[in-house]
């Protein structure tokens, strides 16, 4: 597995977990952090503030990643994203994204997702704040 495969794998692990904070997800994202999900930008701010609202409709979740490619300190790739809500819904969402790395952290994601299954009400979890 390439370092920044393992590096994007880590941080959702931390992010997916139930039992870890907000603050253990940071050290994963530089201060300069960008993302473009679906037509919304955040700034390393709001990410932190989708972060938090994940964190309070995610039970469990975990990530299939299909592809990754690498190539200098960009990385592609499409993954599966499967959450149990706290609520008991069920959701499988595809995701095509592109990374930058600068120092071991991420710098920018840009990203489009898409519901595979649960309820159409959830289709912007991928940048919700």
């Amino acid at each position: 597995m390439h370092q920044y495969q393992k590096l994007v794998a880590e941080s959702f692990e931390v992010l997916l977990d139930a039992d870890k904070s907000v603050d253990d997800v940071r050290s994963f994202f530089a201060k300069n952090y960008t993302q473009w999900v679906d037509g919304k930008s955040l700034d390393y701010d709001g990410f932190f503030q989708h972060v938090a609202a994940l964190k309070e409709v995610i039970a469990s979740a975990y990530v299939e990643f299909i592809e990754f490619m690498v190539e200098g300190d960009t990385a592609a790739d499409i993954h599966d994203v499967f959450v149990t809500k706290k609520n008991g819904e069920m959701l499988h969402v595809r995701v095509i994204a592109f990374f930058t790395f600068e120092n071991n952290q991420i710098t920018s994601v840009r990203e489009m997702t898409y519901l595979l299954k649960g309820n159409e009400s959830d289709h912007d979890l991928g940048s919700r704040t």
